[in-house]
């Protein structure tokens, strides 16, 4: 639901697949009989499945689930989402040459 800012170039939630899509219509777009979501909480959510998982093998007992929230680890500055997705569209570039002229 939010764009992954620490690697993976997503920065425009439109580019995400559930973006404005029903369930259904993303099964479909899969090709999928049907897709399900967990809760990110819970005794039964993602959180506890990822690391019930790992089974003992990590010490890890929390993960970055900032994609799935928009609350990030490191927190965001105020408009950066907002700035990242001009980047990657080339919105910046076309306000840019607007205004140069």
């Amino acid at each position: 639901t939010h764009p992954h800012i620490y690697g993976i170039d997503l920065a425009d939630r439109s580019a995400l697949i559930a973006y404005n899509r029903t369930q259904r219509e993303i099964a479909d777009y899969l090709g999928a009989d049907e897709v399900v979501f967990l809760d990110v909480d819970g005794e039964n959510g993602l959180k506890a499945a990822c690391i019930e998982a790992a089974q003992g093998q990590t010490p890890i007992k929390d993960m970055e689930i900032g994609v799935f929230t928009g609350g990030y680890v490191t927190g965001l500055p105020d408009g950066y989402l907002e700035n990242l997705s001009d980047l990657r569209s080339g919105r910046r570039q076309q306000k840019a040459g607007v205004e140069s002229q």
